[in-house]
């Protein structure tokens, strides 16, 4: 019967996100019934703990891990891309279509970033707090090393570099990267600012962004607009 009394008062509960979504994931009840805060009040302390802090780092390390690991994985050597030109197609779609599977993972979870860039400018927009700017970076850049360290012991050699020629232009490259994280942040926060939007395209839209970045970057050198990466 107790049981049966918790399950009936658990989903009394209302839980609500920071945006005052409802979000069983992400949110966290601000105030528990009189039957949770009698028997499991310690289990809650830990649950808000939880969502507060384990979850959102945690989630920042996995998403990056899969990121970095799938763009290490693919990264092509220098002979490869000399030998065809229509080498760029593969990596621009490949990391539109890895960010629209991890952006789409972790929706109802919490607002995933995996990008030092990306984690700044929702903290500047007020969508994240900034008690998670430093963690959440620090987890992405250890998510990125794991990742590319694994990504080199499986190819047998280093990978992760950007493949950039004596002759680059380095103020191109620095305002090519400008621009298209500009790009990608203003898409991602125009779609995650306001609480009434929510389009299933979102992470794809997203992902396409990044896309069309890699696109307009590979010739100069630039494209990478992470840099966890």
């Amino acid at each position: 019967m107790k049981s049966r009394k918790c399950f009936e008062e658990y989903n009394k509960i209302e839980w609500r996100d920071e945006a005052s979504n409802f979000n069983r994931h992400s949110g966290i009840p601000k105030e528990l019934p009189a039957f949770f805060a009698e028997n499991f009040l310690i289990l809650f302390s830990f649950a808000r703990f939880f969502q507060r802090w384990i979850k959102p780092i945690a989630a920042e390390f996995l998403a990056t891990f899969m990121l970095v690991f799938w763009a290490c994985m693919l990264q092509p050597t220098s002979q490869t891309i000399s030998s065809d030109p229509s080498w760029p197609l593969i990596p621009a779609l490949a990391a539109g279509i890895n960010l629209t599977i991890i952006i789409t993972m972790f929706w109802d979870i919490c607002i995933i970033q995996f990008n030092p860039c990306m984690t700044i400018a929702f903290c500047l927009s007020g969508s994240i707090p900034w008690r998670l700017c430093v963690p959440n970076i620090i987890s992405q850049c250890f998510g990125a090393y794991l990742a590319a360290l694994a990504a080199s012991v499986l190819r047998g050699s280093s990978v992760g570099m950007i493949p950039i020629s004596e002759n680059s232009d380095l103020h191109a490259i620095f305002w090519a990267e400008f621009l298209f994280s500009f790009m990608m942040a203003l898409v991602a926060l125009m779609a995650v600012m306001d609480p009434n939007y929510s389009h299933s395209l979102t992470p794809l839209v997203v992902g396409l962004t990044v896309t069309q970045g890699v696109f307009g970057g590979w010739f100069i050198g630039a494209g990478c607009m992470n840099p966890a990466r």
